[in-house]
Order: structure tokens, then sequence, then C-alpha cells
């Protein structure tokens, strides 16, 4: 009889070890946020277009953007070209704070310049 309460205490034991090993592990972390510039023409009454921009400049992301209190932002050579476009076109250009592949929910951040902008 104690030979099988001896067995039946080491499961015991195994699943409340196994238990706390699982309690301990942290929960998962958000994914971190991805800065987007947003271009928009007033008078064309059109919806925005974003593209990404990184704090640290990538294999791609390699275009130094201006943005809020003089922060440095990256975007692609392709991309800085149309935020200068739209800059210089008179266009509304804020930069944005969001989640991944969800530019339309990202919080303006900023008016970079532009219609309203400075």
């Amino acid at each position: 009889m104690k030979h099988g309460l001896l067995v039946m205490s080491g499961v015991a034991l195994s699943l409340v070890t196994l238990a706390l090993a699982f309690a301990d592990d942290p929960p998962p972390q958000p994914p971190p946020p991805v800065f987007y510039v947003s271009m928009r023409n007033l008078t064309a009454e059109n919806a925005p277009s974003f593209v990404v921009v990184k704090k640290q400049a990538d294999a791609t992301h390699t275009v130094a953007v201006t943005g809020c209190n003089g922060r440095t932002y990256y975007a692609t050579s392709a991309d800085a070209a149309t935020i200068n476009a739209a800059r210089t076109g008179g266009e509304l250009v804020q930069l944005h704070r969001g989640q991944p592949n969800q530019p339309q929910s990202s919080a303006v951040m900023c008016i970079l310049d532009g219609a309203g902008g400075g």
C-alpha cells in the first residue's frame, strides 16, 4: 500500500510541477507598433494613402524622413519620393502609430506638412 501511495504522490507531484512550469510563462507580448505616413489631397476628397516608415534604417528603409519634433524615420526610396511629392503638392501629410497591417485604424501622432500643417 505504501508503494502505491508513493507512485501516486510522484504522479501528483509531477502534475503540480508541470502546472507551475506553465504558470511561469509570461503572457504573449503584443506586436511592436508600426509607424505610417498618410497622405491625402483634401480638395480631391479621396481616401488617404499610407506608407510604412521605420524608426531605424534597414536594408529597404534607407531614406530619412523627418517626423514629429525632428525625429527621424526611414522610408523606402519609392515611399520617400511619394511623401516628398505629397508635401510639395500641398497634401495633408500625417505621421501615425498603429498595429501591423492596420493603417486606417492607426492613431495620428502629428501633422508633418501640407494643407493645414506646418
